[in-house]
């Protein structure tokens, strides 16, 4: 059925696809599973809400924040998603114990719509607020890292070189 379609509606549907496989959900639970594969443990999980981190990791003394925003069915206000989650973030790096060591990341789905955005934001402030920008390949469960080049690396091959 999905092949009589003309090329215009075949490419609405096949893009519809593409953000219902990388909604903010998917990205979490790629970097849930990921972590919990590698002895990382949750200690917090807010997806959709506007409580906290979406996700919150910990690992000894390392604890992670990780904000994540993810497409949606419509398009329209990725760039406004990326801010958000930037502003998130800092919002929570305020939290500290003494005797944790902290890391903080946002996190998006790696599509064209999302790495448009990300690839025209500097990396310098990146750096000098101390966050890791991650994006994730959620059908291939690709988890990849903004490097100090502007360029994204290739697959993370554990999550412990990244915090």
């Amino acid at each position: 059925m999905m092949d009589s379609l003309d090329p215009k509606r075949r490419q609405e549907y096949d893009e519809l696809m593409i953000r219902l496989q990388n909604t903010e959900e998917c990205v979490v639970e790629v970097l849930e599973q990921r972590a919990l594969s590698e002895g990382w443990g949750v200690i917090e999980k807010h997806v959709g809400s506007d409580v906290g981190c979406d996700l919150k990791l910990q690992k000894a003394k390392r604890v992670v924040f990780i904000e994540v925003k993810g497409e949606r069915e419509s398009q329209k206000n990725a760039k406004g998603r990326v801010m958000m989650a930037m502003g998130q973030i800092i919002m929570v790096m305020g939290e500290n114990n003494p005797d944790n060591i902290y890391s903080f990341c946002v996190a998006f789905p790696d599509t064209d719509n999302f790495r448009k955005i990300v690839d025209k934001i500097p990396v310098d402030p990146w750096q000098k607020l101390g966050f890791k920008l991650i994006l994730v390949d959620c059908p291939k469960k690709l988890v990849k890292v903004r490097q100090a080049d502007s360029s994204m690396g290739t697959n993370l091959g554990n999550l412990d070189d990244l915090f």
